[in-house]
């Protein structure tokens, strides 16, 4: 089974100065024995001090499909929760949401800059997320295309 990782992603979604990277990693068993879907995400910013975020913590629910798709979603769900905390920090000096520590700091703050942007991701994700597709050779195989498509006027610079 080949190995994929940020130079083989199945999922890449670009979202305003961010570029994200989700693969699918391998089956991971819980303590009481059930496997979870583990998937590895990059995200990088084209602000080249800022180190990209690189992980294999991202899991499905118990007995999930493999589903990138899926997997990418829950990762700019997780991104908006953190560019929200990072919104409440500005407000609040002194609050500390455990939201805004998910990842590092950059990333909360450019989730919070690119806030539209993922929120049309989150309401479209049936036609701004790549999908996944399989083939009877192999299951993980995916469509890893980067051409630009628009969804009407003001697509904030999305591609897939």
């Amino acid at each position: 089974m080949p190995m994929y990782s940020h130079e083989n992603p199945l999922a890449t979604v670009t979202v305003g100065s961010l570029r994200i990277d989700v693969w699918y990693c391998e089956d991971r068993r819980d303590d009481d024995g059930r496997t979870r879907r583990a998937y590895g995400y990059r995200i990088a910013d084209s602000d080249p001090s800022h180190t990209a975020c690189e992980r294999t913590d991202l899991e499905s629910g118990v007995g999930s499909e493999i589903d990138v798709h899926a997997a990418l979603s829950t990762l700019i769900s997780f991104m908006t929760a953190a560019g929200e905390g990072y919104q409440h920090t500005m407000a609040n000096p002194g609050a500390d949401p455990e939201s805004r520590r998910m990842f590092p700091i950059w990333v909360s703050e450019a989730a919070y800059m690119n806030g539209e942007e993922l929120a049309i991701l989150t309401l479209d994700a049936s036609d701004a997320l790549p999908r996944t597709t399989s083939s009877p050779a192999s299951p993980l195989t995916a469509d890893t295309s980067t051409r630009s498509e628009s969804s009407g006027p003001g697509t904030n610079g999305l591609t897939r």
